[in-house]
């Protein structure tokens, strides 16, 4: 794949650089590989919310139990998340509270992904579901 991006554009962009200097084609193509970079960092994270957000959500269908209570949705949850494959939620990112015909469950959760040397991608994430009582 390398080699065919490369036979494709090295011709168009050597008459772009010859055009426009040479130094700003090097910066641009920086910039486009760290923007690539950045991408490829970010896409398993925001990929795995949606997995979070869709076991979240799913506690609707699969909790027709009588004797439901928090505990109960806790564990739900939790061997949804093992299901999935998530594993930046933790028990203690999840939030259940009762109320009077429903469980409101809350999960807040922050993932830091090293990105350059030092430098770390700091990402923080929450849904929120509303699980009727049966």
């Amino acid at each position: 794949f390398y080699n065919l991006v490369f036979a494709l554009l090295a011709y168009p962009i050597g008459i772009l650089a010859d055009r426009i200097g040479l130094k700003k084609i090097f910066i641009s193509g920086l910039f486009v590989f760290s923007l690539v970079y950045t991408g490829f960092a970010l896409l398993p994270v925001y990929l795995e919310y949606i997995e979070v957000r869709s076991s979240v959500d799913s506690l609707n269908e699969g909790a027709p139990e009588s004797d439901l209570n928090a505990r109960r949705l806790q564990d739900l949850l939790q061997r949804r998340f093992m299901v999935n494959g998530i594993h930046s939620v933790t028990p203690r990112d999840v939030t259940i509270t009762p109320a009077q015909n429903h469980f409101r469950v809350a999960v807040a959760y922050e993932v830091r992904i090293p990105w350059f040397a030092n430098i770390d991608l700091v990402m923080k994430f929450q849904h929120e579901t509303q699980v009727r009582r049966p």
